[in-house]
């Protein structure tokens, strides 16, 4: 038996957590994106599931998540 799809108001949850999460993982590492959070396009339609709009990042920021996303890439590599 197939699962059922989620409902637009559980994807729309399920998007709400992962941003909070992402939000919440970067704060750790320093890293601050002003504008994450769901796309409004997005979360008003009912065609395409809800995206994570990462937003317009300073260039420091910008930095600093390139830096941590390469160490997690070397570290991979390493396994």
């Amino acid at each position: 038996m197939k699962n059922p799809s989620p409902t637009r108001r559980e994807q729309l949850r399920a998007a709400e957590q992962v941003s909070l999460e992402l939000a919440h993982t970067l704060n750790v590492l320093g890293i601050t994106l002003p504008s994450l959070g769901i796309d409004p396009v997005s979360a008003s339609g009912t065609s395409v599931a809800p995206l994570i709009d990462l937003g317009r990042v300073p260039v420091d920021m910008a930095r600093r998540l390139t830096a941590v996303v390469r160490r997690a890439v070397a570290e991979a590599a390493q396994d």
